[in-house]
């Protein structure tokens, strides 16, 4: 390669692209329109708006054309003249074309019970996208917070490291000019070691969270970004019972499952019309084309109404009610222990919630006490009135306590997400206003 050449491509070369910087919220939009889940639960929702215009269908205007040539072959004279339409002979060749327009008229009602169910489907479907677009939203939270927990234990680590690191330089002097003995510096050693061990485990843990936020949000693992300070604010307003009828009214699986109930009730009212009469009307107009034999019109037109009222099934309507109506029970009582669980498990992350705050308050004073536990340590140890071990037990404290307290806070942020997922919306306070008072109820 010639010098200019190289100086030429020496700067594109050089120059790396950017990681890009992946927000909290922009992490949740990519999952929300890329995850494998939820497009999955888009096809189901189109595919239930098909149903509802199949069960249309049923009702609908019905025209047909159909068309017949006919051909005779006749035995006799090979004299005989063909029958032109003007005498005797043999029939001609004949063509006829028919139209024909056909309508179902529901007067028992069945086909509007159909289109009513197949609305609730519908209906049920939308719902349950809603449940998997809320469901993959509070793992890309989690999964998000789980990486800048990550990092911060990197920081937690990477400090660690400088921290043995240096003590052993300043102790390695120290052995040097004969003030300690060098036992001193192979136990710094060890600890040095030890530190970056854990550094190492630390930055495999965050590269793993990473990957873990790609796949939620259905892209290679591998993609490289970057993150930032998420804005989490916790905050309850209401009593513990007061989220609970929240959740109840909010969350859109309960909402499906109520749908679906409805779906059920439709479907055994039409099977309860299995013996209902049916009605249908029809006109079939039929043109000859060509010859045609003496005395036929050239074309017919007919009109038909059908009155069908079955009489007997052997029981068959009867047999699919009951087991109609066994499938609305069910499903109420599906409901009802989904709505106990609900409740359940927004009391659950309430209190999961309120303890780990605790514990981040705990780990933050047990942070401060390690460190000044460490500075005294120290201190007696430059002093020559202290030893090194109490220096290294110390330094092992704080970084345990600093571990301890990032775990705890993000374990309450994670909490909160559990709650927020629990209760079936991201504004807890708008869904607390939304429920009725105790007088609306009466």
């Amino acid at each position: 390669m010639s010098l200019v050449a190289f100086l030429a491509l020496a700067p594109g070369l050089m120059r790396q692209d950017p990681v890009p910087v992946l927000t909290y919220q922009e992490a949740i939009q990519i999952a929300v329109d890329n995850a494998f889940a939820i497009r999955g639960a888009e096809i189901e929702a189109a595919r239930a708006q098909d149903l509802v215009d199949l069960a249309k269908v049923a009702q609908g205007l019905n025209v047909s054309v159909s068309s017949s040539y006919t051909r005779t072959e006749s035995r006799g004279d090979s004299g005989a003249q063909p029958n032109t339409g003007g005498g005797f002979g043999p029939v001609p060749d004949s063509t006829q074309v028919s139209l024909t327009v056909s309508q179902v008229i529901d007067i028992s009602g069945a086909i509007r019970t159909a289109v009513q169910q197949a609305r609730f489907n519908r209906q049920t479907a939308q719902f349950l996208l809603e449940t998997e677009i809320s469901r993959i939203r509070a793992l890309v939270k989690t999964s998000y917070l789980n990486i800048l927990a990550a990092d911060e234990s990197v920081d937690i680590r990477r400090a660690a490291v400088d921290s043995a690191e240096a003590r052993l330089k300043t102790t390695q002097t120290r052995v040097a000019a004969g003030a300690v003995p060098r036992f001193d510096a192979l136990r710094l050693e060890t600890d040095l070691s030890q530190a970056r061990k854990d550094l190492l485990d630390a930055r495999n843990a965050a590269r793993l969270t990473r990957q873990t936020l790609n796949n939620v949000m259905a892209r290679p693992i591998e993609t490289p970004f970057t993150v930032q300070s998420a804005d989490i604010r916790i905050e309850l307003p209401g009593e513990d019972g007061t989220l609970a009828a929240a959740a109840i009214r909010t969350r859109p699986d309960l909402k499906a499952a109520a749908s679906g109930i409805e779906a059920l009730k439709q479907a055994l009212a039409r099977e309860r019309l299995g013996l209902a009469p049916q009605l249908s009307v029809g006109v079939v107009h039929t043109e000859s084309l060509g010859s045609r034999p003496v005395g036929q019109p050239p074309g017919t037109t007919s009109a038909r109404i059908q009155v069908t009222l079955p009489l007997y099934d052997s029981g068959l309507t009867r047999t699919r009610v009951r087991s109609a109506e066994k499938d609305v029970a069910r499903a109420e009582i599906s409901l009802e222990q989904a709505r106990l669980g609900a409740s359940l498990e927004v009391r659950a992350a309430l209190a999961e919630l309120r303890s780990n705050q605790e514990a981040a308050q705990v780990a933050a004073k047990t942070v401060e006490l390690s460190a000044e536990a460490l500075r005294l340590a120290q201190l007696r140890y430059d002093e020559g009135v202290g030893i090194l071990l109490d220096v290294t037990v110390a330094q092992n404290q704080l970084t345990t306590a600093r571990s301890a307290e990032v775990a705890s806070r993000f374990q309450a942020l994670n909490s909160y997400v559990r709650l927020l997922r629990a209760v079936g919306t991201d504004d807890l306070a708008a869904a607390v206003a939304a429920l009725p008072s105790q007088n609306e109820e009466k």
